[in-house]
């Protein structure tokens, strides 16, 4: 079976309810389409012959699924929307954060904010999955503390505010803000664009590895920082790598504590993107990185040592 035949099967937007669209409340479009998507998970999953079914194909379903509706669901969702979740825990899902990303996106919600001690996400839930997948332009998804997996992969917009341990945050996206203020086992790998901004004291095992684009900040120590990026990359970290783990420096402008310590407008731009980070205020923290991103480029170029 093709995966467009997958999605065929998969899109059950005309079961979800015969009330009118305009009849209907969030809360309600989120329970039913939620039900709905069900069903094409354990369709998707049978058909599949992997353990944990593929992201895309359930990630388009819900899709299909949810944005005849998406007008009527608005501003700011928590966790206390998606409490189906917990009413239907029953009926095993290994991918729930992904149908969650589906809401976010395909919906006029603005922001999502989660917060694990509001209901049991330890033991099922969010671990699968990845919350704030393909995050798009103009959506914010903070995570607050508990709440911990893969998280925005794929973005192509919008920003991400991490608050407790995440596995990997940002991989492969294209843009968007990703601000981690926990800890981090990999930020920003492989991106092809997007700022990211390190403010833990956690070690990140790989920081911008692999990427092929995008602006990398740190005011904490990351070993492997920007192994393998490429010359479209710009980093600059404030506390470590020490000179042995900044590997395949010349691969990418690149400026480390030594070189900071001599740049006072550098560093002060460090001061202000760290504080607009720790405040939370994610499109000044794109404004600054850009003039961050601009002033390496033009004064470093690939030269330093």
């Amino acid at each position: 079976m093709t995966t467009e035949q997958l999605y065929k099967k998969a899109d059950r937007a005309d079961d979800v309810c015969d009330a009118d669209i305009e009849k209907l409340d969030a809360r309600t479009v989120i329970e039913r389409t939620y039900e709905a998507w069900l069903d094409t998970y354990d369709h998707i999953h049978n058909t599949c012959q992997t353990t944990v079914p593929p992201e895309e194909p359930l990630y388009e379903s819900a899709c299909r699924i949810i944005r005849p509706y998406g007008k009527t669901i608005t501003g700011a969702l928590t966790e206390k929307d998606f409490e189906v979740m917990v009413k239907l825990a029953d009926r095993e899902c290994m991918m729930n954060a992904t149908y969650m990303s589906a809401v976010l996106n395909e919906t006029d919600a603005r922001m999502l904010t989660l917060s694990a001690q509001h209901w049991e996400f330890q033991e099922h839930n969010l671990h699968c999955g990845t919350i704030g997948y393909r995050l798009k332009q103009g959506k914010v998804l903070k995570l607050l503390k508990g709440v911990h997996g893969e998280i925005g992969a794929h973005a192509t917009g919008g920003a991400v505010i991490s608050n407790d341990r995440s596995y990997r945050i940002g991989t492969e996206a294209s843009d968007g803000i990703f601000i981690n203020k926990g800890y981090a086992t990999e930020m920003g790998t492989g991106a092809k664009g997007g700022v990211f901004l390190n403010l833990a004291s956690g070690v990140l095992t790989d920081f911008g590895c692999e990427a092929r684009g995008g602006i990398f900040l740190s005011t904490a120590a990351n070993s492997a920082v920007g192994y393998g990026a490429s010359p479209d990359c710009v980093f600059v970290f404030r506390d470590g790598p020490n000179a042995d783990n900044r590997v395949e420096k010349q691969a990418a402008h690149m400026v480390g504590p030594e070189e900071l310590a001599k740049d006072k407008e550098l560093s002060d731009l460090m001061d202000i993107v760290e504080a607009a980070g720790n405040e939370g205020k994610y499109n000044k923290v794109k404004r600054i990185a850009r003039v961050i991103d601009e002033h390496v480029r033009a004064k470093y170029g690939r030269k330093i040592a």
